[in-house]
């Protein structure tokens, strides 16, 4: 088994790939991600992801935040919908999923209720002997 330190599944260069696209910080991301900073810089040059300027001589409010839409989203990102449909506010979360759904843990916990909870399934109670 490769040594998890210096080995990035496709599963972490998605996530890599998102939280980069989102203006997340290097560090942060090793944080989240639990690689250090530089970890982090050398993956994102090998994949090819933008370059950004140095934090230390960036100005602040120049990272917009990115709109993510069904053309721009990509796979590893939360396809929850933010806003109404058809609207020009309306995107896509894009934060990075929990494995096995299609949304990020937030949006997972309200999507997938569990039993006894609202959402539940409710069964209807067999008409035809109701009053016998």
């Amino acid at each position: 088994m490769p040594d998890p330190r210096k080995y990035w599944p496709p599963e972490k260069k998605t996530t890599l790939a998102a939280l980069w696209a989102r203006g997340i910080s290097t560090a942060d991301i090793g944080k989240i991600m639990e690689y250090s900073k530089n970890a982090v810089i050398g993956q994102a040059n090998r994949m090819g992801l933008p370059k950004r300027p140095s934090p230390l001589r960036r100005k602040p409010g120049l990272i917009s935040p990115v709109v993510w839409t069904f053309q721009n989203i990509g796979p590893g990102q939360c396809r929850f919908p933010e806003g109404e449909p058809g609207k020009p506010e309306f995107r896509l979360c894009g934060e990075p999923v929990v494995a096995g759904y299609p949304y990020c843990s937030d949006h997972r916990s309200r999507a997938y209720l569990k039993p006894g909870h609202v959402g539940e399934k409710f069964t209807l109670p067999n008409l035809t002997t109701l009053g016998k």
